[in-house]
Order: C-alpha cells, then sequence, then structure tokens
C-alpha cells in the first residue's frame, strides 16, 4: 500500500534518525538538554555535546542540499519557450531526449500538456536551487529498536522548505519514527507533544500506524501551540528482503517531502479552514512536492512521476476527460467548517494523490509553486478555495478545471514516459 489515510492526511512512511529536544533557542555554545541529540536551525545541524560537566549545542555544521543537475536559468513565469520536437543531449539518459514547449496559459494546457511535465520540474528545482533556509527548529525522535530508511530527513525538509519559499513554515516541527516493536516507546512521546486530546482516536493513534510488523502509515498533525507533529511508522521489523520490496521505484526523501508539506498547508491555512480545500489539492500537492525534493536530476523526476501515477496509465479510456471533470469538480460546495472529502469519499482512495498531483503539477507549469501552495494562506486569512483560486490564477475554477481536466485526460492517454 503506497499511501493509506489516518485521522488527518497520511502518506507511505520513511524513518528519521536525529532527535533533538523541543524548545529555547538554539545556537552555538547554548544549553541542551541530551547528549547526541540534534537540531536544525537556520540551515544548520547543531549536536549537544557534553563539555566538563555541562551540555551544550556545538559550532553546527551546514546541512548539504545537493542542487540539481540540470540548474534552470530563468524564474517559472519567465521559462524560455521552446520548439516542439528539439532533440537535446542529457548526460543522465541513454538516448537523446525531446523537449517539447511548455504551456504559458490555462488555454493553451492541453495544446502543450507534454510540456507541463518539464515546466513544473524546472519551475520547483528552481525555486529550490534559488531559495535560502529559513530559521526553523526540526526535532526527530527515533525508537530505540527502529532503523529509519532515510539517513537523512533534515536535507528532505530543507529542500521542502525552499520549494515553497515565500510561505511562512511551521517554527517547529517533531517527527516521531516508530517500528511496530516500538510502539510502546512511541505512544508517550506523541502524547506529550500532542495536547488536543478531543481528537477522537487520540488514545489509539499511535497504534493505527502499525496494524501488523509492516508498519507502513505516516501522518501529519498540529497541536495547540501551532507545533507540527509527524508520526511515522517504519517497516524495520521486516526481513531485509521484505524491505528492498517497499524501497523499489522510492527516493530517499520523497516521504519526508510530502508529510511536511501537508504541515506548511496545515499551519498557513490555521488548521480548521484547512478542510476547506479539495482532497485531490491537499493530497496532489503533497504527492508532487515529493518530485521536485527528492529528484536528483528530471530523469529521476519522470522516473518517480510515472510511478506515481501508475495505477491511471492501466487504464487510460476509464480515466478519460469527463472522469477526470467530474472528479475534479468545477463547482465544489465546499463549506467551512466541515468534512468537505465526502465529495471524493465515493473513489478510489489513491485519486486524490495521483490525478491531484497531476491537477497540482498543471498549476505549477504555469505560475510556480509557491503559487499553489498561497491558496492556503488565502484560505487562512478567510477566502474560500474558489475566491483563493481566482485570486492567485486570474481565472475562474469553473472555467480552468476543464481546461486542465483535458490536458491530464491527454497525459493519462499518452502513458508512461519511462517505458
Amino acid at each position: 500500500m503506497k499511501k493509506a489515510y489516518a485521522l488527518i492526511f497520511s502518506s507511505v512512511l520513511i524513518g528519521s534518525l536525529f532527535s533533538a529536544p523541543a524548545f529555547g533557542a538554539i545556537k552555538a555554545g547554548s544549553a541542551c538538554n541530551k547528549a547526541g541529540s540534534t537540531s536544525i536551525v537556520s540551515g544548520k545541524k547543531f549536536i549537544c555535546i557534553k563539555i566538563g560537566k555541562k551540555l551544550v549545542w556545538d559550532k553546527g555544521t551546514l546541512i548539504p542540499v545537493a542542487e540539481p543537475s540540470s540548474k534552470p536559468t530563468d524564474a517559472p513565469s519567465t521559462l524560455p519557450s521552446t520548439s516542439t520536437s528539439t532533440s537535446i543531449s542529457n548526460s543522465s539518459a541513454s538516448s537523446a531526449k525531446t523537449v517539447y514547449k511548455a504551456p504559458t496559459s490555462f488555454q493553451d494546457l492541453s495544446e502543450n500538456y507534454k510540456g507541463i511535465a518539464k515546466a513544473a520540474w524546472d519551475a520547483g528545482s528552481a525555486q529550490i536551487a534559488n531559495s535560502a533556509p529559513l530559521n526553523v527548529t526540526v526535532n526527530v525522535l527515533v525508537g530505540p529498536n527502529t532503523v529509519p530508511t532515510n539517513p537523512n530527513p533534515l536535507v528532505a525538509i530543507s529542500r521542502t522548505i525552499s520549494l515553497y519559499s515565500g510561505i511562512p513554515s511551521p517554527q517547529v516541527t517533531h517527527l516521531i519514527a516508530f517500528s511496530q516493536t516500538d510502539i510502546d516507546w512511541a505512544k508517550p512521546k506523541y502524547e506529550a507533544l500532542q495536547d488536543q486530546t478531543w481528537r477522537q482516536d487520540y488514545s489509539t493513534f499511535i497504534q493505527s500506524h502499525c496494524p501488523d510488523i509492516t508498519c507502513n502509515v505516516g501522518n501529519t498533525q498540529v497541536n495547540n501551540s501551532g507545533q507540527v507533529i509527524i508520526t511515522l511508522g517504519e517497516y524495520s521489523d521486516l526481513s531485509k528482503e521484505e524491505r528492498e520490496k517497499f524501497q523499489l521505484n522510492r527516493f530517499d526523501g520523497e516521504l519526508e517531502a510530502h508529510e511536511f508539506t501537508h504541515g506548511i498547508q496545515i499551519t498557513t491555512a490555521k488548521n480548521f479552514s484547512y478542510g476547506n480545500m479539495p482532497v485531490w489539492l491537499l493530497e496532489g500537492m503533497a504527492t508532487w512536492s515529493e518530485g521536485p525534493v527528492a529528484a536528483k536530476n528530471f530523469d529521476d523526476y519522470e522516473k518517480l512521476r510515472d510511478f506515481r501515477v501508475g495505477q491511471l496509465f492501466q487504464q487510460p479510456n476509464a480515466y478519460n476527460f469527463e472522469w477526470v471533470n467530474t472528479f475534479l469538480n468545477p463547482n465544489p460546495n465546499l463549506k467551512p467548517g466541515q468534512d468537505n472529502r465526502v465529495y471524493w469519499s465515493s473513489y478510489d482512495r489513491f485519486r486524490p494523490y495521483d490525478v491531484g498531483s497531476l491537477a497540482v503539477e498543471a498549476l505549477v507549469a504555469l505560475k510556480g509553486p509557491t503559487t499553489a501552495m498561497r491558496m492556503f494562506v488565502d484560505v487562512g486569512e478567510g477566502l474560500s478555495f474558489i475566491e483563493a483560486f481566482q485570486k492567485e490564477y486570474g481565472i475562474s475554477w469553473s472555467d480552468a478545471c476543464p481546461l486542465i481536466s483535458k490536458a491530464i485526460a491527454l497525459e493519462i492517454k499518452d502513458g508512461p514516459v519511462t517505458k
């Protein structure tokens, strides 16, 4: 199972390695609580060390953030147009690749649908490469018997912050990673951070991540202090062969990117207005974020994209224009303070992820990732989704939806790129 719902929004997990205290100004020489704990602030990783009888933060080291192999030279809004059938040499590919013209408006999305993926990749990778890290704290706790899959989640989180540069990121984020063996360890860690005890599944929340030894569920919440809590069930209790199956077609960092994107959504939309957005936008944005954060180049981005939407490619006739347009819903009735997932509850639970990611990719191709996320800021300030979309894109959602749907249907009909 690639992704699963749990309370708010969830994904397949990946683990975390470092642990750090949650509060207080972190800088070189300031006091800390536990030797060996780690925290990230302003793009640096600080480690708590013991000097004499005191525990203090070391001087910190810069977190290495790998830049994409082909760094774009222009901002998303000024990406150069390319001819429809120009062949270029790609050092990471075994053969020449064709560069397609990037769409420039909703009106020419379907005409230039073959250029959507590359335009979105260019926009996302440029944003990551050109954005400075923010001053945020990330605290990661790992169960004593848990072996994390990704050895450096902080890089992925740093890249996700840069991907949505210009949007406020959560100031404090806690990651709790655990396998089935460490459920009893994780439960008090979660309950110490999550003070919203009114949640319906509060007492069984951690156990729900690990219905069996697979333990393959992730979740993002926020507490009353506005701190993000990411809980990641790890599958390190599985055999080596079984773990390798889970790692097929995956890249380190994609799943931290997914969950941290939800963290940005929740905090910018001010939590309870979070549900005023279409489910495909919530999960589609988090799913699309995995690509530019985890992929090292456009070839990797395409591989991850093909894997992510593979179920759609298997039934291109089923996912035609009419189906996609109805799913995205040009006239959604989203009511404040209510669970607006009801409209999409009759669909396969994976469709908000894969179809949603293609819709978000089209939005990013046109106006970059920050504009897409800015809709959550608008909703947090009191606008509806319909109003936020009109504000950010200069076109009504009812007019834009069929144009996006037509392009997506064409992409699905073409099938995977990495055949």
